[in-house]
């Protein structure tokens, strides 16, 4: 009888896990006993990965999952989806912590990082937070595990306990070295920790060597170290150092700025248009150049911010003259001193104060009680009062905000503008997103899923395995981009379209319709589909045979 199923990406993600040597490094790092385990560490996180790529299941479910597919044909003859529930998975996820998830994830990277030959002359640095529902313990006193606690939500959650991620990325978005840490880790503390790692890690290609962070980077002590070891560095200038807002002002009391243009592969009506200014000035007796960029499509976050702000200094400015309107002053020039201070306090405010100072005669209380006597006129003072209303929008005031709004300024100690000029230098910074593409990509809801474990030490370790996954997608991504580029030719995406930069979500997506039948005899043969991926499997290195011929060693069908 003739069976058939939907392998999905199952076997195309097996292999290439496999290629890339993941299962055999973490059997060689975790220590487990062959002759009491049914599979090994390795083959676990394999079915844990696969799971996490094209799958929708929590840890506990990851048995359910493979209830559909073909697990003696993935895993080996013996293999059973029961071999995959969440006790031996937890246990596997024990062996990971107490063999140092990090260490793991570190020898993993490495590995592929020589096989797929990446470059790593730049390297992108980033962090996030990873909200978790449910209770966790405030204290780890007793373990090294994450401190799953409070801490600043990139996720906007702040009602949520978390952990943090923080990724140090290739150009083209390979994980190189990836941190699981406590959820109040400080972004400039880290930064710290991870260019001293890198300084350890790439001693002998610092001197090639680019670090692109945001502005967490940038203090005091950073600079100090990226100084005492060497590194070449890009970075934004946070407006805690009073350098950013006078450069600003300085580019734009200057004119004459150097236009950019769209800087991207394919611009469109509404994309933002860059122009710069590059300038050199000193921080902490250190000289940097200091790029003043100008987008002229203002970013949507700030523009609302800028709104907000605006209508904030109004309410504020109604308020403050309310209260000055209740005030009472004795004589004319304390209520015009009053008054002036006022003006002063908003100088360089949106809006302008108009106002002026008036008499006014108030009646006092009677000295004595009972009833005025008839025709007795009630004892009154004159008191003067500030009167004041807010202005017109001040228009030249609220275009020069606007204009510092939409600049932002880059910092860098690469002085040599033939080597890299400013354009330059701002492409490198914009593709810090190959980072955060790398955070989005884990935040999908397969990945989020992954997370539901209550043990502090399992939950580090799944993280690193998620890591692992994140890191396979991007070599999937890589991959991928890197053939369309050299045979110049889209690849077929779902939807009947084309594309010559796929995402991960992409490809696997171009996978879901591949069918497997398996006939009488045991062996097996691909259904035909008019959206059979060929291209993609090109694309990847893989070939389709992967699906009919098993490379496991246990399997005989």
């Amino acid at each position: 009888m003739l069976k058939a199923y939907r392998a999905g990406a199952s076997s195309m993600l097996v292999q290439i896990i496999r290629e890339l040597g993941i299962p055999d490094t973490i059997d060689n790092m975790v220590q487990w006993d062959p002759k009491q385990c049914k599979h090994s560490p390795g083959t676990h996180v394999l079915a844990m990965m696969v799971n996490i790529l094209m799958g929708r299941t929590a840890l506990y479910r990851v048995e359910e999952f493979y209830d559909n597919l073909d697990v003696p044909f993935l895993f080996g003859m013996d293999a059973h989806a029961s071999d995959f529930n969440d006790s031996v998975l937890g246990r596997t996820l024990d062996k990971i912590f107490e063999a140092g998830p990090k260490r793991v994830f570190s020898a993993a990277a490495l590995r592929v990082a020589m096989r797929e030959d990446v470059k790593v002359d730049v390297v992108h640095v980033d962090t996030t937070s990873w909200s978790l529902a449910g209770i966790y313990a405030d204290s780890v006193a007793e373990s090294e595990a994450l401190h799953i606690t409070y801490g600043f939500s990139k996720d906007r959650r702040p009602d949520l306990k978390q952990f943090n991620y923080g990724l140090v990325v290739s150009r083209d978005g390979i994980p190189l070295i990836g941190e699981a840490m406590d959820g109040n880790t400080s972004d400039k503390v880290w930064n710290r920790h991870i260019i001293e790692e890198l300084v350890s890690k790439l001693a002998s290609d610092l001197d090639s060597l680019v670090y692109v962070a945001d502005s967490a980077a940038v203090t005091k002590d950073n600079l100090d170290l990226i100084a005492e070891k060497g590194i070449k560095f890009i970075s934004r200038l946070p407006a805690t150092f009073k350098q950013e807002g006078m450069v600003k002002d300085r580019a734009w009391a200057d004119g004459s700025w150097q236009e950019l243009g769209a800087l991207t592969l394919n611009p469109k009506r509404d994309s933002a248009v860059y122009k710069c200014k590059d300038y050199i000035a000193e921080i902490d007796g250190r000289p940097y150049r200091l790029i003043v960029v100008h987008s002229s499509k203002l970013d949507k976050r700030k523009a609302n911010k800028f709104e907000r702000d605006l209508s904030k200094q109004k309410v504020e400015l109604d308020e403050k003259i309310a209260e000055l309107g209740a005030l009472e002053f004795a004589c004319e020039p304390d209520a015009q001193a009053a008054l002036n201070r006022l003006r002063q306090e908003c100088t360089g405010s949106f809006y302008s104060i108009s106002g002026n100072v008036e008499s006014e005669e108030v009646v006092l209380k009677r000295a004595r009680r009972g009833r005025p006597r008839k025709g007795e006129e009630a004892p009154t003072k004159t008191v003067w009062r500030a009167k004041a209303s807010v202005g017109p929008l001040n228009e030249e005031v609220y275009e020069h905000a606007k204009q510092k709004a939409s600049c932002f300024v880059l910092i860098t100690n690469i002085h040599d503008a033939g080597e890299y000029p400013a354009d330059k230098v701002l492409l490198e910074y914009k593709e810090q997103s190959c980072v955060e593409l790398s955070f989005k990509a884990i935040k999908e809801p397969e990945f989020v899923g992954a997370m539901y474990v209550k043990k502090p030490e399992r939950l580090e370790a799944l993280a690193y395995v998620v890591l692992l996954a994140a890191l396979v997608r991007a070599v999937m991504q890589r991959r991928a981009r890197r053939y369309a580029e050299a045979t110049d030719e889209p690849l077929p995406i779902p939807g009947k379209r084309t594309s010559m930069r796929p995402t991960a979500r992409m490809i696997l997506d171009s996978f879901d319709t591949i069918i497997v039948i398996i006939l009488p005899d045991g062996t097996r043969a691909l259904a035909d589909t008019r959206l059979f991926p060929d291209k993609m499997f090109n694309a990847l290195g893989i070939s389709p045979s992967v699906y009919v011929h098993c490379s496991s060693k246990n399997y005989d069908p």
